[in-house]
């Protein structure tokens, strides 16, 4: 076979049929490939299998802290609301800093896992069924104001 056959483009192997000639596909399956193709091909594999296995392990620690903290949080602070533990017109500032705290805490654990701590706590608050929630409904419509004003008036500049 020629150095092209062995390592020319074009041979793309899916279900066993070849799109180009049937000799470059068997070159390829056999591993007769030209050694510095072969070498490259090695070193791919070598150095992005584990590159693969360190996103998964990333991902699977991401969600674990961020379904952690946005349980633990919005139970904790549900709890703090509903017994009382905060008089009434902290309740908003509380929830505000424990909010920003907790994306922060884990942010900081690891990138961009932040948002989803704080979606979770978000949707744990809104199911626990708080007797003030009308009150943090309101802060939330004002919060919600100001930031898409701040959005606009930075689209502007």
């Amino acid at each position: 076979m020629s150095r092209r056959q062995l390592g020319g483009s074009g041979c793309f192997r899916r279900n066993h049929d070849c799109l180009r000639s049937s000799g470059d596909c068997a070159a390829v399956a056999t591993g007769q490939i030209i050694p510095s193709s072969r070498a490259l091909l090695q070193w791919e594999a070598i150095v992005d299998d584990p590159i693969g296995a360190l996103a998964a392990v990333q991902l699977i620690i991401g969600l674990v802290v961020s379904i952690a903290a946005g349980v633990a949080s919005g139970y904790g602070i549900a709890q703090a609301l509903r017994r009382g533990w905060v008089p009434e017109y902290m309740k908003v500032p509380v929830l505000f800093t424990v909010l920003i705290c907790v994306f922060v805490g884990s942010n900081a654990f690891l990138y961009e896992s932040g948002l989803l701590a704080v979606t979770i706590m978000g949707v744990w608050i809104a199911n626990a069924n708080l007797p003030s929630y009308e009150e943090l409904r309101r802060f939330k419509e004002h919060a919600m104001v100001l930031l898409v004003s701040g959005v606009f008036v930075l689209l502007v500049a």
